[in-house]
């Protein structure tokens, strides 16, 4: 019979394409999937191919990605301490097969129709802009946009009131859009704060509803942080 499992995985995504695989990236990087799918395959989990909530786009990093993957079994799994421990160690032999980079949190039964994508009720993504005459850590600078120049909160905040609730992303979009743009956007918080001794600006947009990832580009950080920029500082 066939079921499914679903996998909290979080990964840096500086040495991938992506999560699917990307033609211009083809010989040169590895996407997160195929790199999952592979250890799916070592760990004698699965030979099916994952499935994700999102697709991120090359470089980008996940807190917690959702994973569905189809798996066969001889009996339905009954749920309990001895499953419990079945699903840890899947994980484990899961981070065993898998580079430092990529790590399952978790292992768990879904339901035979669980689909990570079609799913998903909503997203949330958090993107960083970090003050680069501060010096710091190449640590905390990966993944973060980094920035010569003070910005304005008051400007930035403007910005992202603007571009909350449903809006035409297409003009954002870094390659011709393959399906519908129109996405509503739930909410957007820009806040500053200090971690690892380098201010950090956080941006997070939680869009509403399914779709991919990219189709709330990062530009739409990117067009708030250039608001707040040529801004300069706030008042």
């Amino acid at each position: 019979m066939r079921t499914k499992l679903l996998l909290r995985v979080s990964f840096l995504g500086t040495n991938y394409c992506g999560w699917q695989p990307q033609p211009a990236c083809a010989g040169s990087l590895p996407s997160v999937c195929e790199t999952l799918q592979a250890a799916l395959r070592r760990a004698g989990v699965t030979d099916g191919a994952p499935v994700a909530a999102g697709r991120l786009d090359k470089g980008v990093h996940a807190m917690m990605q959702v994973v569905t993957v189809t798996v066969r079994r001889s009996a339905p799994a009954v749920p309990g301490p001895a499953r419990d421990a079945e699903l840890a160690a899947i994980a484990t032999r899961l981070n065993e097969a898998l580079p430092a980079d990529v790590r399952v949190l978790r292992a768990l039964d879904a339901h035979r129709k669980a689909h990570a994508m079609s799913g998903a009720g909503a997203k949330t993504y958090t993107y960083y802009a970090v003050d680069g005459r501060a010096g710091g850590s190449d640590g905390c600078r990966r993944g973060c946009w980094v920035l010569d120049a003070p910005l304005n909160m008051a400007a930035m905040r403007r910005a992202a009131a603007a571009m909350e609730g449903e809006h035409d992303w297409a003009a954002l979009c870094t390659a011709p859009a393959s399906q519908a743009t129109r996405r509503t956007v739930a909410s957007i918080e820009v806040r500053a704060r200090r971690h690892a001794s380098l201010p950090l600006l956080g941006c997070l947009c939680a869009p509403s509803g399914g779709g991919r990832c990219e189709l709330l580009p990062p530009g739409s950080c990117g067009a708030c942080g250039e608001g707040g920029r040529e801004s300069g500082r706030e008042g």
